[in-house]
């Protein structure tokens, strides 16, 4: 082309041909690195590495188009061709427009041309196959990846089902029949269509890490990571995905045979629940209450991310947190339990003990209701979100005297359900002279209808026991 890359000043046979020297680079991991190979009117490869042209670098070329990607300034040939050389990188290259097909490996024996990567480029709207090995059109999978030939004919993924979510990208799924126990590459792309004969791969969208069991198989499924933008991996629905495998010594299969990307799935449906123990809370801080929130995933799909939130009420402490699932426990004034992953139809279990708070029962009187919430979120948005919240009301009951203070002789009895400590006082019923105070703290949390005896611990002389009352104010 010219300097500017858009109008053609076509060579008369290939654009750039290597032959038999290694270590050489095309291009360059930036832009401005970018060659422009496009126009040439011969039938020959535009870039070409052969007979020993090996560890080369084919990098953010443009073939078959101008600086941009944009403007189609077709070659006549091929886009790129190896032949007989290994070990060679062609990454992230523009390849369109081309007559015939856009990256084909071929070679005089089986290693000659072996651990080629063909990662991350876009080849689309040639005349033949996106990648071809053997350059004899679409290769079959081989049982047990024992392929033989350029790039050992690399088994390439067979992809079962790809669903968009424009929050969590798109999940795709398949299956790799590889070599037992190893670890390859798979990566993704988006094609406009999904066209199994020239199988075009449009924009680069990362890839997953697999590893196949004892007899080579694998199943996979997930979001790909490590895309040229991010942002583009959701793909739209009635478009469709594409896959290549690579192997750890760097040789990367032909394309996959595409699969139209569907809607995104019908997510979880979370639901939350609690069951409150019966009967009122005691005001007493010794006395127990339980409280067990039930999550339910209702929903078809897992729910991963899950979290149950509780802030304790006001006045009340945590005696214990168990979850059946899950991690958590009191974090700040509010429990917390996060739980990874929940199937379709699995419940994770919160039980809570508490308690009211020690020393600050006096905001607490006989019937009070204290309401509280839980809510429960997950990584998702969810169809019903009123079920994910639950609020309830419990009353307070503060255990109070059964019988009131009777005098027996110059002493008097009282007869109480519990208590952690009382004052009592006797009180002169004439007003003159002096009343006097008494604290009692015995051990007698739990315990029903105890009987006290309130007498004088001091014994200080009362010349007229009649003339005294007795008042009790008990403190749990």
């Amino acid at each position: 082309t010219d300097a500017n890359g858009t109008a053609v000043r076509a060579n008369g046979t290939s654009g750039i041909n290597i032959l038999g020297v290694k270590n050489t680079v095309i291009g360059g991991p930036a832009v401005r690195d970018r060659n422009v190979v496009a126009g040439a009117p011969s039938s020959n490869t535009a870039i070409s590495l052969a007979f020993g042209a090996d560890n080369s670098v084919i990098q953010n070329n443009a073939v078959g188009t101008d600086f941009t990607g944009t403007l189609s300034v077709p070659n006549a040939g091929n886009a790129i061709t190896i032949d007989s050389s290994k070990n060679n990188q062609i990454l992230q290259n523009i390849i369109a427009n081309n007559g015939r097909k856009g990256i084909v490996i071929t070679a005089f024996d089986d290693i000659s041309s072996i651990g080629n990567r063909c990662l991350g480029n876009s080849i689309q709207n040639n005349g033949g196959l996106s990648i071809d090995l053997g350059n004899n059109g679409v290769t079959a999978n081989h049982p047990g990846n024992n392929g033989t030939g350029p790039n050992h004919l690399q088994n390439y993924p067979g992809l079962t089902i790809a669903n968009t979510d424009a929050i969590l990208g798109t999940t795709i799924s398949g299956t790799y029949v590889g070599k037992p126990n190893m670890t390859y590459r798979v990566d993704f792309y988006r094609s406009q269509t999904a066209d199994g004969a020239k199988r075009p791969v449009e924009l680069y969208l990362g890839f997953l890490d697999v590893t196949t069991d004892a007899a080579g198989n694998v199943s996979f499924s997930g979001v790909p990571v490590g895309g040229i933008d991010p942002g583009l991996t959701a793909v739209p629905a009635g478009q469709a995905v594409i896959a290549t495998a690579t192997d750890s010594g760097g040789s990367t299969s032909e394309n996959s045979a595409p699969i139209l990307v569907i809607g995104a799935p019908p997510g979880p449906d979370l639901t939350l629940s609690v069951t409150v123990q019966s009967g009122d809370i005691s005001s007493n801080h010794d006395d127990l209450f339980t409280v067990q929130f039930t999550v339910i995933n209702s929903g078809a799909t897992s729910a991963s991310g899950t979290q149950f939130l509780y802030p304790i009420p006001v006045g009340f402490s945590v005696y214990s947190v168990t979850s059946t699932l899950g991690t958590g426990g009191l974090v700040g004034s509010s429990i917390v339990v996060n739980i990874p992953s929940l199937a379709p139809g699995a419940s994770a279990v919160i039980t809570v003990e508490m308690h009211v708070s020690s020393g600050t029962p006096d905001f607490l009187t006989p019937g009070l209701l204290v309401t509280s919430s839980a809510t429960v979120t997950n990584s998702r948005p969810e169809p019903n979100p009123l079920n994910n919240v639950v609020s309830f009301d419990t009353k307070v009951s503060v255990p109070a005297l059964l019988k009131n203070p009777t005098r027996i002789g110059p002493d008097f009895q009282v007869q109480i359900d519990s208590y952690t400590s009382f004052t009592y006082q006797l009180r002169r019923t004439d007003g003159l002279g002096f009343n006097y105070f008494f604290n009692v703290g015995l051990p007698q949390i739990g315990q029903t209808g105890t009987t006290l005896t309130l007498t004088d611990p001091g014994a200080f002389s009362r010349s007229n026991d009649s003339i005294y009352e007795c008042d009790v104010e008990v403190f749990y």
